[in-house]
């Protein structure tokens, strides 16, 4: 497993030939944009690790930033999970639950507390977890929840299995993130950790959890609510727009708890912002 690049930069490109992260299947290797193609990203920008964008504030030497031209991307994940199950099947209804709620924060007129959306939400699952999987280089460790949920990918006739949750909220920020290893510790450490994966961008946070025995410790709208059998049907979903999580929520702890990160890890910094 590969996760830090050539002077410990964040690794992003894996060999050619090589293992995909979700279906572990060897051959050639194609490159995946996080978040994909078709939603609102800014294009020039330098990927850092977590730990490095939470200090920001109190910069420690140079911080080893990638710099890419248009967007990050992972060469980690083989054709057929790349193009044809996120490219043609999932991401466009991502990138439309993406677009419909931009233009609800950009829309001139008053903006209501909860808005009303119509997704295809077994879809949108799918593609947040397969850009999520995409992150580093020749991820092939699996857990019982992570090969639950990588056959939920594949399958888009399975149910969203039980120990899997994606919640989603308002993100309207340019900081981008991706997380594919971090335990969330609250409550001054008397509850159990949260693992977790996360994707923001805007204008959309979603944040997986495995193996979380209470879903309603996390108090944001949850896909599976909204989800029969695979989940591939229209269903409108509420999208809370006044009611937010802190722009640096979940990467960041509050006073009664910690945040613990592996290196699959990152955030996006705008280039302008320097």
């Amino acid at each position: 497993m590969q996760v830090h690049g050539k002077f410990g930069y964040p690794a992003t490109r894996g060999p050619r030939i090589g293992h995909c992260n979700i279906c572990d299947v060897h051959g050639v290797l194609t490159e995946d944009h996080v978040p994909p193609k078709g939603t609102i990203a800014v294009p020039q920008i330098d990927l850092i690790h977590i730990v490095e964008l939470l200090s920001a504030e109190r910069p420690i030497g140079r911080k080893r930033a990638r710099h890419f031209q248009n967007g990050v991307k992972f060469r980690s994940l083989c054709g057929r999970c790349n193009n044809a199950l996120l490219g043609a099947t999932y991401d466009p209804a991502l990138i439309e639950f993406s677009n419909s709620t931009a233009l609800l924060l950009k829309s001139s007129l008053a903006i209501p507390d909860v808005a009303n959306v119509t997704i295809t939400p077994g879809l949108v699952a799918r593609s947040v977890l397969g850009h999520l999987f995409a992150i580093g280089v020749e991820r092939r460790e699996r857990s019982p929840p992570l090969s639950a949920a990588a056959t939920f990918f594949a399958d888009a006739s399975a149910p969203l299995p039980d120990e899997v949750e994606i919640y989603y909220w308002v993100y309207p920020y340019r900081r981008q993130i991706a997380i594919r290893d971090g335990a969330l510790m609250t409550d001054f450490f008397k509850a159990p950790p949260l693992i977790f994966w996360c994707l923001k961008y805007f204008p959309l946070g979603f944040m997986i959890t495995f193996g979380n025995a209470n879903p309603r410790r996390v108090n944001l709208p949850n896909l599976r609510d909204h989800m029969i059998n695979a989940g591939v049907h229209p269903a409108t979903v509420p999208l809370p727009l006044r009611q937010i999580p802190r722009p640096d929520w979940p990467e960041a702890p509050d006073g009664s708890g910690a945040v613990l990160y592996g290196d699959g890890a990152v955030g996006a910094l705008p280039r302008s912002s320097g």
